[in-house]
């Protein structure tokens, strides 16, 4: 039983690794477009799965089908990380990133209606904040665990994501029509959401070399240097 599960591990590793992102992405698509006035720019997605709010059920039940898949996920890259002990760690942190936020949406979840400092909201923080600050080591970690272009696209996204804390800061000031104070927490959380999923999905495919990389292949093409950097090559334990 146990060698069919290892034969599979790529299979289950794409199927959660690309469902979980896109499921994420059109859940909260569909979501914000079933709340009047819900602002994707200005509001949490948290106010999505709000005690109160029609779209709780939808939003908490596939969210947490997200997070379940994110666990197997990351169970599927334990068991094939090998001797790389850089994805041993982004394994076991993705599951805890993916505990926290189900907690977040169903134990702790956000009341909009109290202030910040409300004890439910400071729990629902607690939850969600340092799931995010994982989600940053994980990348850290894609840079550290290969040796491959994936390495560059992670660079790529840690830059980006500073800017999103800035955002977040400077964004405290920012006045939405109707002359009442809102953040960008909105398209804060959503960038650094939908970019971490990108990552994961990307993370999937390479790490199993389910797709050839065809289109950097022939950017490389004839040019000394580059054929390393996006040749695919398996990861290794530093």
């Amino acid at each position: 039983m146990v060698p069919d599960l290892r034969k599979n591990l790529p299979t289950i590793l794409l199927l959660t690794g690309i469902v979980a992102p896109l499921l994420y992405l059109t859940t909260d698509l569909v979501a914000s477009s079933m709340l009047p006035g819900y602002s994707m720019v200005t509001q949490s997605t948290s106010v999505l799965s709000a005690p109160g709010a029609r779209t709780r059920v939808l939003v908490a039940t596939l969210f947490l089908v997200v997070y379940s898949l994110v666990v197997v996920f990351g169970v599927t890259v334990w068991l094939s990380a090998g001797g790389s002990w850089s994805l041993r760690l982004i394994a076991w942190l993705l599951i805890g990133s993916a505990i926290l936020q189900a907690l977040g949406i169903v134990v702790f979840p956000y009341h909009p209606a109290e202030a910040a400092s409300a004890v439910p909201n400071v729990l629902n923080l607690a939850m969600l904040v340092p799931s995010i600050v994982i989600w940053y080591l994980v990348i850290v970690l894609g840079v550290v665990a290969f040796d491959n272009w994936f390495r560059f696209f992670s660079i790529g996204l840690l830059l980006p994501w500073l800017g999103y804390v800035v955002l977040a800061t400077v964004g405290a000031s920012f006045f939405v029509p109707g002359g009442h104070p809102g953040a960008l927490v909105g398209l804060q959380e959503r960038s650094m959401a939908y970019t971490f999923y990108l990552w994961m999905a990307l993370f999937a495919v390479v790490q199993f070399g389910i797709a050839e990389v065809a289109i950097p292949g022939v950017l490389a093409g004839g040019v000394p240097g580059l054929a390393r950097i996006f040749r695919k090559v398996p990861p290794h334990a530093p």
